[in-house]
């Protein structure tokens, strides 16, 4: 549900407690919050049809296991996925997509700083 990366100087990268989210005022992510502990006071529909809300996922840049416990067990979250163990597994199984994208974007880093160096 939510990734801050960089927000407030990226003081919040790594999810240590469960109080990093009290910060969190908008409606939908206290709605999410809501649904991980009350899912069954809720109907959500997909293509019009009903679907059963098996758990909810927070996603965030990185955390202790320690914070990721705590979290989940305050707020009642099936799982805390980080994208730092995201990127972890795509390399680790060898994502063909995963390695042509960053394969990509070195390529357009590699040519754009060999372009500035060329304007010296």
């Amino acid at each position: 549900m939510k990734c801050e990366l960089e927000y407030e100087n990226y003081r919040y990268l790594m999810l240590e407690s469960p109080a990093q989210l009290d910060h969190h005022r908008k409606d939908a992510f206290r709605l999410f919050l809501d649904i991980a502990q009350n899912a069954k006071q809720y109907i959500v529909t997909v293509g019009g049809k009903p679907q059963f809300i098996s758990g909810s996922i927070l996603v965030w840049g990185s955390y202790t296991e320690s914070g990721r416990a705590s979290v989940i067990a305050k707020y009642g979250l099936h799982d805390i996925l980080s994208l730092e163990s995201i990127i972890a597994d795509l390399l680790a199984w060898e994502n063909k997509d995963f390695i042509e994208l960053l394969d990509k974007y070195q390529t357009w880093s590699n040519e754009l700083f060999t372009r500035l160096r060329e304007m010296e």
